[in-house]
């Protein structure tokens, strides 16, 4: 498997997410449950993001530098941990949906980005096999 297509399934999985918590929100749920089940999704995101990072991002970088789409996509990545950490310490219900909304709004919009601009370039400049090979490191960096 690319480590392409591993990136877009989880994607998938994290938007899927995404809907749930806004349902949580949604059905008046207390803000701490809320807040528990974004933990929950922030431990793969953060993998996911330590993945392309670590992975990804070098091998491409090799090719085509740091500046453009790489450099603004680990902004992305701190930008949502950032959230994350807003969102979990919050407490008043309204604060919450607010600073979800702007979490919800950006993941999806960074999970455009990659699926839509990046990993096309990475498809193009490095090609099935380095993708297929990129993804057996990316399972070592999810083990440990």
């Amino acid at each position: 498997m690319r480590i392409t297509d591993r990136f877009i399934s989880e994607h998938r999985v994290f938007l899927e997410q995404l809907d749930m918590l806004r349902a949580l929100l949604d059905d008046g749920q207390p803000v701490g449950a809320t807040a528990a089940a974004l933990r929950t999704l922030a431990a793969p995101l953060g993998r996911h993001a330590k993945e392309e990072e670590e992975i990804l991002f070098p091998a491409l970088a090799a090719r085509i530098g740091e500046d453009g789409p790489i450099s603004i996509l680990r902004a992305e990545h701190r930008s949502i941990e950032e959230q994350i950490e807003g969102i979990a310490a919050g407490s008043a219900r309204a604060e919450v949906a607010r600073m979800f909304d702007a979490f919800a709004a950006t993941l999806r919009d960074h999970i455009v980005k990659e699926d839509d601009v990046l990993f096309p370039i990475a498809e193009r400049v490095l090609g099935e096999e380095e993708l297929a090979a990129l993804d057996e490191p990316a399972a070592a960096v999810a083990a440990g």
